[in-house]
């Protein structure tokens, strides 16, 4: 069995007496590509910043590589749904990509050659790096989320957290980003909210569907019967030309 690099057990969380998250169970191992599916309003973006260590649980436990989350910041990327950057602050994309060195570098010491080195392979990872000194507000959405991402890749990270990655994203470059995440994946682990089932399917090791509660399918296998129990309602999976993991038979095992 691989190392878990993180376990969940007996989550809950509530907001404004409302609950989010109840009873929620699960583990990740190393090198998994994670991907959590679910309705809006689901608990899925609060799942991530419980492990995040930006919200904490009303009760039950989360362990990031054995610690609890916010000691463990060093060794995490996050790409956040919501940046709730100010786009008219000048900085340009190498100044938001150099950001992700920061917690690299100790307070108030430059950046240094290394640190540079990163933003630029993190930039070009994702088709930016020609677009380096552009301020981020003169770029379109899915430019910044771009930069967002190559941010989160400049902390060289062992787990990638994501929410909605390539939300904005023109769809040519949706695919060119998850053949990314799939390479990223060799060495890192990755945690990843979409809705985009039709193009993580061809990716996902392992599915969690939230909504409340969780449930984990360790074959990475996205089936209707799973949708259906995660959304609350029937789903029509529709293949548009792209390839399909899809089983007829949804088997328990979880």
């Amino acid at each position: 069995m691989k190392e878990l690099v993180l376990t969940v057990q007996d989550l809950c969380f509530t907001y404004q007496h409302a609950i989010v998250l109840k009873d929620v169970s699960f583990s990740v191992e190393q090198g998994d590509f994670f991907v959590v599916l679910g309705p809006n309003g689901g608990g899925k973006t609060t799942l991530l910043k419980l492990c995040l260590g930006m919200l904490k649980p009303d009760s039950g436990t989360i362990k990031v590589f054995g610690q609890d989350p916010p000691n463990t910041s060093r060794r995490i990327g996050y790409v956040p749904q919501n940046t709730g950057f100010n786009v008219t602050f000048p900085i340009s994309a190498l100044e938001v990509t150099l950001m992700g060195r920061l917690s690299r570098s100790r307070l108030g010491r430059i950046y240094s050659a290394y640190d540079y080195s990163m933003a630029e392979d993190a930039l070009k990872k994702v088709g930016m790096w020609q677009h380096r000194f552009t301020p981020i507000g003169h770029m379109s959405g899915g430019q910044r989320q771009r930069v967002f991402i190559a941010r989160a890749l400049a902390t060289d990270p062992e787990i990638l957290f994501m929410d909605e990655p390539t939300a904005g994203v023109d769809p040519e470059f949706e695919t060119h980003i998850y053949e990314l995440f799939r390479q990223l994946n060799e060495r890192v682990t990755i945690v990843l909210i979409t809705h985009d089932i039709g193009v993580i399917s061809q990716y996902a090791k392992t599915v969690a569907c939230v909504n409340r509660t969780i449930e984990v399918h360790r074959e990475g296998q996205i089936t209707k019967g799973m949708l259906e129990k995660a959304y609350g309602c029937p789903v029509e999976l529709v293949a548009h030309g792209i390839p399909h993991r899809v089983y007829p038979v949804h088997k328990g095992g979880h």
